[in-house]
C-alpha cells in the first residue's frame, strides 16, 4: 500500500509524492496501465473520458439525466415515490461500474487518498461547482461506531479536497449527527433503506447553526433512493432550515 501523502504541506507533499512514486510507481485504478505526471493521481485520461458523467437535461429533485429529446420534464421514476423535503439535487456521475470501483476502494478498502481523485472529478463535473456555489454543505455522518471502525468519513474527506477545486470559497458546516447505528443499505431495498434511516440523523449538540434562511446542501457519496439524503433533509427542516438541496459524487 502506497503512503498517504495528503497531509503533508504542500512543498513537502509534493517532494514526498516524487520520491513515493520511485518506489510505489502509480498505476490507474480502472485501467492498470503506468500513470505519468496528470490531473489526476491514480486515474488515467482514458480512465477518465470514459466515466459517466451525467449531463443536462437531468431531473431536477434527484438530478438523474433525462435521456432523448424532452419538451417537458417526465416523471422521474428515481424519486416519484420519494416526497422530498429539499428542493433541488445534482449529482456528478451515473454509479456505473467504474464509479463503483473507484468508491468502493475508497469506503471499503480505506483508500482515502483516492478522494482527492474524487474531489476532481466533481469539480469537471458539468455545473457541479456552480451548483455547491454560496451554500453551506453538510456532510451526511457516519454513527461514531462505524466512524471508529473505518477511521474516516468518506464524504467529509471529499468534500475536504473539493474546497481546493472550487473558484469561490466553499464552507462545510457538519451539522448533522448519526443517533442510530443503521446497518448497510448497499443491498437493501427501497423500503427497507427507508425504514433504517427513518429518525436516524439529528442536529449535532456541538454544531454551530448559521442562520435558517441559508442554503444548505447535504452531500452524500451516492444518491440510491434518496432516503438517507432526505433524512438529513428532513432534520434539518425540523430544526428551521427551509432552504435545503442535495447533492451527491453519483447517482444509482
Amino acid at each position: 500500500m502506497r503512503p498517504a501523502t495528503d497531509s503533508l504541506p504542500p512543498i513537502l507533499g509534493s517532494w514526498a509524492r516524487a520520491l513515493i512514486d520511485v518506489f510505489y510507481p502509480r498505476n490507474c485504478i480502472l485501467t492498470g496501465e503506468p500513470l505519468a505526471d496528470s490531473r489526476y493521481r491514480y486515474l488515467s485520461d482514458v480512465a477518465v473520458r470514459r466515466l459517466p458523467r451525467i449531463h443536462d437535461p437531468r431531473c431536477p429533485t434527484c438530478g438523474h439525466p433525462y435521456y432523448g429529446d424532452i419538451e417537458t420534464a417526465p416523471a422521474c421514476h428515481h424519486c416519484e415515490n420519494l416526497q422530498p423535503a429539499f428542493k433541488t439535487g445534482r449529482c456528478g456521475y451515473l454509479f456505473k461500474r467504474d464509479i463503483r470501483i473507484i468508491l468502493h476502494s475508497l469506503k471499503y478498502r480505506k483508500r482515502t487518498y483516492l478522494a482527492r481523485d474524487i474531489a476532481l472529478l466533481l469539480a469537471d463535473a458539468p455545473g457541479f461547482l456552480d451548483f455547491l456555489s454560496g451554500a453551506v454543505l453538510v456532510p451526511v455522518p457516519l454513527h461514531p461506531t462505524k466512524l471508529r471502525k473505518r477511521g474516516f468519513n468518506q464524504t467529509a474527506e471529499i468534500l475536504r479536497h473539493l474546497k481546493g477545486y472550487s473558484p469561490t470559497p466553499l464552507t462545510i458546516n457538519p451539522l448533522l449527527h448519526r443517533q442510530i447505528n443503521t446497518e448497510s443499505q448497499t443491498r437493501a431495498s427501497r423500503s427497507e433503506r427507508l425504514k433504517r434511516v427513518r429518525g436516524a440523523f439529528g442536529i449535532s449538540e456541538t454544531a454551530v447553526l448559521p442562520p435558517l434562511d441559508t442554503r444548505c446542501i447535504v452531500f452524500d457519496d451516492v444518491f440510491t433512493t434518496g432516503a438517507t439524503l432526505n433524512t438529513c433533509s428532513h432534520a434539518l427542516r425540523t430544526a428551521g432550515f427551509k432552504n435545503i438541496d442535495v447533492a451527491a459524487f453519483a447517482h444509482g
